[in-house]
């Protein structure tokens, strides 16, 4: 089936100004997304909190991020004004909370708008880079998945530097700052987004049959995603803890571990670019999570920390091109809003917050952290058998 004409008005991969808006704007919510947890211990300590309010604060940007992915606006150009909007004000109102002693209640409404307008600016972005890339819409996703982890991999170091020069409340600033300034930068764009944003579907391949078949399409998608957010998360939330009580690490080197992790995402994407041209789309995601399954497996043998250092680097290299292959092969075989396209994708939030608790019972129950990591092994094993079956459309 041939694209609809107004497709074709558009390159493959858009080399005017919106591709390096699209890149900033996902390169600053992975900053965005990482930089919470480097702040955390300064919020604790500066506003005397439990570790239950601690996890309120995680929790106040995760419910945000996820309403905003439900939320998305089926004119995608709104989205990605509300989300610069919500980003700007978010961050402007987490730096103004962070100059006041009794802050926590403000700095939870604050990220929760913030989060608000990450999900907004994540989701839309990517619904409009696959409507623009057409069939090379995996390596248009790939590449901005890779400006992202770029931009979660460096947030800790980036808020490291920044501190060494400056307090708390400013850092907030020049980050809420620089929020503000691309919003001013969309602005510019307004034509070039008029042009992509605001058609009703963005997707390329209709879905034919009927709307049961639609929905049992969506429900499969969405079950994949919520399957991946729980790997990804039980993984990379976990790995410092396992390094610190398996690897006989210290929490210096447990945060070392988890940095060379995101840089193992982060090449694992660089390197799925090239590939992306000689193998198809499946292929990749089906070998890839093969891997992050033999990787978690061998998380059981791990006792020092070069052999988890070298596990670390390759479990990234595994879970890296997952994700946008998935997102690419969705919004290649579904027609739907971008209101349905984000709460399908939103998903994988759900199952990130999901299986890291589940594995904190179960490392509880039965005394041994390590027996529960394996439970990403058998989420991974999940995932690979709903990849292998490709429903009807």
């Amino acid at each position: 089936m041939s694209p609809p004409e107004d497709h074709l008005r558009h390159p493959a991969i858009p080399t005017d100004r919106l591709s390096p808006y699209l890149h900033a704007a996902f390169f600053l919510t992975g900053v965005g997304v990482l930089m919470l947890g480097p702040l955390l211990p300064e919020f604790s300590q500066q506003w005397r909190l439990q570790d239950s309010q601690v996890g309120m604060l995680l929790t106040a940007q995760f419910a945000g991020s996820f309403t905003g992915a439900v939320l998305l606006h089926n004119n995608l150009k709104k989205s990605l004004t509300i989300g610069n909007v919500c980003l700007a004000i978010g961050y402007t109102a987490l730096a103004l909370a962070a100059g006041h002693s009794a802050g926590f209640v403000a700095a939870c409404v604050a990220l929760l708008v913030g989060g608000f307008g990450i999900g907004q600016l994540i989701n839309a972005i990517s619904l409009i880079s696959a409507r623009r890339a057409r069939e090379k819409r995996g390596a248009a996703l790939m590449s901005l998945n890779l400006t992202w982890s770029a931009g979660a991999l460096l947030s800790p170091l980036l808020i490291g530097l920044a501190r060494g020069h400056l307090s708390l409340q400013p850092v907030l600033f020049i980050f809420a700052a620089t929020a503000a300034l691309l919003m001013l930068y969309q602005f510019t764009l307004s034509a070039s987004l008029s042009k992509t944003a605001t058609h009703d579907s963005i997707f390329l391949t209709p879905l034919t049959g009927p709307p049961s078949s639609a929905r049992s399409l969506l429900l499969y998608f969405a079950f994949l995603f919520f399957l991946y957010g729980a790997l990804e998360n039980s993984i990379t939330g976990w790995l410092a803890t396992f390094t610190i009580r398996y690897a006989h690490g210290t929490v210096s080197a447990g945060a070392y571990v988890t940095t060379v992790l995101w840089i193992g995402i982060t090449a694992g994407r660089a390197v799925a670019l090239p590939l992306l041209r000689r193998l198809s789309e499946r292929t990749i995601q089906v070998a890839a999570i093969l891997a992050t399954i033999l990787a978690s497996l061998a998380m059981y043998t791990v006792s020092s920390q070069l052999p988890l250092l070298i596990l670390a680097v390759t479990l990234g290299a595994s879970l890296a091109p997952i994700i946008p292959v998935t997102q690419s092969l969705f919004l290649g075989s579904t027609h739907s809003t971008p209101r349905q396209a984000g709460f399908v994708m939103a998903t994988a939030a759900l199952g990130g917050a999901t299986l890291p608790l589940l594995i904190g019972f179960v490392s509880q129950h039965f005394g041994s952290l390590r027996y529960a990591l394996e439970l990403p092994s058998a989420v991974g094993v999940s995932l690979l058998l709903l990849c292998l079956y490709i429903p009807k459309r």
